[in-house]
């Protein structure tokens, strides 16, 4: 899916930033639990 170019790279990646930080916030979460899983 490619982004409107009237967005500005600046918005674009500000959006991407935001983005990564909630999926990988999501990963670690998951992988706390999935560890805790396994330690007990």
């Amino acid at each position: 899916m490619a982004l409107p170019r009237a967005l500005g790279s600046a918005e674009g990646g500000h959006a991407r930033e935001r983005i990564m930080a909630c999926t990988s916030e999501r990963l670690s979460t998951q992988l706390l639990s999935l560890y805790q899983d396994l330690v007990n």
